[in-house]
């Protein structure tokens, strides 16, 4: 038995990136917007090398700054930072 682990591994990211992206696809978003969506879900955890509590607010900073530094407009930017923060 594992207490207090998650699997947070490649298989899961991956997974949800995938499964946001369907959803959009399903209901119809632009093709960027569905891109954005599994960018988002591919860093939905990036804040747990931070820390576990709270990781969801770590991880929209990290996302928005490393975005940033790959030369992301603030907007979209903005939009993935907002889904992790949610997520």
């Amino acid at each position: 038995m594992v207490y207090g682990y998650t699997e947070h591994s490649h298989r899961h990211i991956s997974i949800v990136s995938e499964r946001a992206g369907e959803i959009l696809k399903t209901l119809g978003y632009p093709e960027r917007t569905i891109e954005l969506a599994k960018i988002a879900g591919y860093l939905h955890d990036i804040g747990n090398c931070v820390n576990r509590t709270d990781h969801a607010h770590s991880g929209a900073i990290l996302s928005f700054n490393i975005l940033k530094e790959m030369g992301m407009p603030v907007e979209e930017r903005t939009e993935i930072m907002m889904a992790i923060r949610k997520s």
